[in-house]
């Protein structure tokens, strides 16, 4: 069905537009379905007598200038527009599939793009219903950022597949062993990573990812190959790998030898770039940080597996104490003598309470407010300090019948600088406390009486709110 909407709304494109270029405007509205919007850039430099590439983005929370503030010098400099909904989420798949089919017949209408150059990306949730929808789609690529599959394993994909994630993303290992798996079975595909947690990527890794993308293209005569500009950027790449090389970073160094090769074979002579490359397979250096990797691979995986087999259970059977106990083990994990210790700490603790919070709201959507309430416990053992988690736990202990327990939170939460006084009056969840005359006690104040410095509540315990 994509694969019909698709040929149909790009093989009509008239290529004029009349939106702003060479800067992110913030909001367009589907012609033929207005409550699909988007985010868009066309570079300073488009013009409709051409078709130009695209990158269709999915983030997870609806935020569609999100990725474009990232991707934007990029697609400027290498001439790709970048289209940023305003309506996709996490959650079913037919929504997402609706809103690229009115995006899709948009882009079509509006603007000249290349139906050979398509590309989906997504960070988190979208990531995942990027990789998913590709399959169903005739698309040039796809750049995952943050997450993996829906579903299933990886098998090999007809379309060339860049992913990315922060080495603090509890989503890392999944994400890396996702693409080592795609390159064994036959799919050209690349793992780019960077400092940072659960986000899109920064501008730097934006640009790589897209000169890795346009690289492709001509690898696969989408585009003509630009002769210069692959040997720019192939020079550019044996410097960073050399200087890896440099600094004694043996594994690193190997890594980035090994991505020259698969990148650029069949574009241009590597003959230096192989030669060391044997060199590096044999250096004992890089065997061993191989080996610890390894090790430490062990130690994420057997941990994922124990969070996730009780955040996903029917009935969980750990206590809260439990929780606090297993969250203190991660934090001493950064002491560990292991490979990447203190990320693979920082990752292990968000992936306790991003799954706990994700879960919590699910749950609480089906109005199992029972399991909600569990699950936001776990989230506050990992961010005790949250008032917002203190404040949605109250909620859930009200609608339970817990309104001893609701009551506590609610100070507990006002304590922690909870601040929104019109939601807190206006919440439905606490209709039967309103007449205890404690409840007025713990209201946050109005805004009059807010005073520079005050802590304030914080909704930055997650995308979800219940």
């Amino acid at each position: 069905m994509l694969n019909l909407v698709l040929a149909v709304a790009l093989s009509t494109g008239s290529g004029g537009a009349e939106l702003a270029k060479g800067q992110i405007v913030d909001e367009v509205a589907c012609l033929d379905d207005p409550e699909q919007t988007y985010a868009l850039y066309l570079p300073s430099h488009y013009v409709g007598e051409r078709t130009w590439p695209v990158i269709i983005a999915l983030d997870p929370a609806a935020r569609g200038r999100a990725p474009l503030e990232r991707f934007a010098a990029a697609a400027e400099a290498l001439g790709y527009v970048l289209v940023g909904s305003h309506n996709s989420r996490n959650g079913p798949l037919e929504p997402t599939i609706q809103t690229l089919g009115a995006i899709w017949n948009d882009l079509g209408r509006r603007f000249a793009i290349d139906p050979q150059r398509i590309y989906l990306a997504g960070f988190s949730g979208g990531a995942r219903m990027a990789s998913q929808l590709a399959q169903q789609s005739i698309v040039a690529g796809v750049i995952a950022c943050g997450a993996g599959l829906l579903q299933g394993d990886a098998q090999r994909f007809p379309f060339v597949y860049a992913a990315t994630a922060g080495h603090r993303d509890f989503n890392y290992l999944e994400v890396r062993v996702l693409v080592e798996n795609l390159q064994k079975r036959g799919t050209r595909a690349t793992f780019m990573e960077f400092d940072g947690g659960h986000d899109w990527p920064p501008e730097a890794v934006a640009w790589q990812v897209l000169e890795w993308v346009k690289a492709q293209s001509m690898r696969d005569r989408l585009e003509p190959p630009d002769r210069e500009w692959l040997e720019t950027y192939l020079q550019s790449r044996i410097q960073h790998a050399r200087g890896l090389d440099r600094e004694g970073q043996a594994y690193a160094a190997l890594q980035a030898h090994e991505s020259l090769a698969r990148d650029f074979e069949g574009l241009l002579p590597l003959g230096e770039v192989e030669a060391r490359l044997d060199l590096l397979r044999n250096d004992p250096r890089a065997r061993e940080t191989r080996r610890q990797r390894e090790r430490t691979d062990q130690v994420e995986r057997r941990e994922i597996r124990v969070v996730m087999d009780q955040v996903l259970a029917e009935r969980p059977s750990k206590s809260q104490k439990w929780w606090a106990r297993k969250l203190e083990s991660y934090r001493q994990l950064g002491k560990k003598d292991l490979f990447d210790a203190a990320n693979l700490s920082q990752r292990l603790q968000q992936l306790v309470f991003s799954n706990a919070i994700e879960k919590a709201w699910f749950a609480a959507e089906e109005k199992d407010f029972t399991r909600a309430l569990w699950l936001t416990g776990i989230a506050i053992v990992a961010r005790p300090e949250s008032a917002e988690l203190r404040y949605r736990r109250a909620r859930l202990q009200a609608l339970t019948g817990h309104l001893e327990e609701a009551l506590a939170d609610l100070e507990k939460a006002r304590d922690l600088g909870f601040q929104d006084r019109a939601r807190w009056l206006a919440d439905e969840a606490f209709r039967k406390l309103r007449d205890d005359p404690r409840f007025g006690q713990f209201w946050p104040p109005e805004p009059s009486e807010v005073k520079p410095g005050m802590p304030r509540g914080s909704n930055s315990s997650g995308d979800h709110q219940f």
